[in-house]
């Protein structure tokens, strides 16, 4: 208030009609801080008569553009405002808020990447950043972001929560995109479509890893082709990331090895989820599976 009281006065002492462009640009960021958007815009207007391409001035423009509603015309003007001054941070900010506002949220991305790239460890960027990536479904992206805004400030349990739902959404998105190719897989193997039924068991593995029955459907197709070798190697991968997987253990007995290296593998395999999982295989509803676990393991050994 004192400043703009002190500035009002100061352009009616201005008796002689000196053009002050400094004076005018004052004014009209007085006025935006008053939340006065039309007398703001009026006298950046006129302070930019005087003296174009004054890149402050021109932010505060967009400033009271934006808050007046006039969201376009403010993306324009922060858009002239970065390339006078492509390094200041906050007008991408500006302009990624108010992109996100218009709902154009490629646009707005890029502009919060733009504004994180100079300013790395603002909270709100990266909250909103996961805001535009939700609404694109890039989930992946939306994780990082939120676990950056976490990691800049941990005691915000709503950032906490929208991350857990994003989580339990994208995992419940990834298991219904493994099931999808698993059925297809199945289907294409009924077809007699063996290469393409191998393609889609890889795609459910990659998609959702811990799919057991797609490393077994695999595992088989494979060995019916004659490919011994990968379907052993599938066969211990399935045990990495589904250690109860009660079938593979019993191929893994079954299995005739070609080469000492996936017997060593195999071994090592079990080695490791014994040491690494002994409680759960313990506690595990099929009761026998510890000693299973450990048979497989002795047999390899004597072989």
């Amino acid at each position: 208030d004192e400043s703009l009281t002190t500035l009002e006065r100061a352009l009616q002492l201005n008796s002689d009609g000196a053009e002050l462009p400094e004076l005018y640009a004052g004014l009209g960021r007085a006025f935006l801080e008053k939340q006065n958007f039309n007398e703001a815009i009026q006298y950046c207007e006129k302070s930019l008569t005087l003296q174009p391409d004054q890149w402050q001035v021109l932010r505060y423009m967009g400033d009271a553009l934006r808050k007046q509603g006039q969201r376009a015309e403010a993306v324009k003007t922060y858009q002239y405002v970065i390339t006078l001054k492509p390094d200041f941070p906050w007008v991408h900010n500006s302009l990624a808020d108010t992109l996100r506002e218009m709902g154009c949220w490629e646009k707005a991305e890029r502009s919060y990447y733009r504004f994180l790239e100079l300013v790395s460890d603002h909270y709100w960027a990266n909250r909103h950043l996961a805001l535009v990536l939700t609404k694109q479904e890039k989930w992946d992206k939306v994780v990082i972001s939120y676990r950056k805004a976490l990691k800049i400030n941990p005691d915000c349990p709503d950032s906490q929560q929208k991350l857990e739902e994003v989580l339990r959404l994208q995992n419940q998105q990834l298991l219904e995109a493994a099931k999808g190719y698993f059925e297809r897989g199945n289907q294409l193997k009924k077809e007699g479509k063996l290469a393409e039924a191998i393609a889609c068991y890889h795609q459910a593995i990659e998609v959702q890893p811990e799919m057991a029955d797609a490393y077994h459907e695999l595992a088989i197709l494979l060995q019916q082709q004659g490919q011994f070798n990968e379907a052993v190697y599938w066969r211990i991968k399935s045990l990495e990331a589904c250690p109860t997987y009660t079938e593979s253990y019993y191929r893994l007995m079954w299995t005739n090895f070609e080469t000492s290296k996936l017997l060593e593998e195999a071994t090592v395999c079990c080695q490791t989820i014994l040491e690494k999982h002994h409680e759960r295989l313990a506690n595990a509803q099929d009761e026998t599976l510890l000693a299973l676990v450990y048979s497989t393991l002795g047999d390899l050994l004597t072989r």
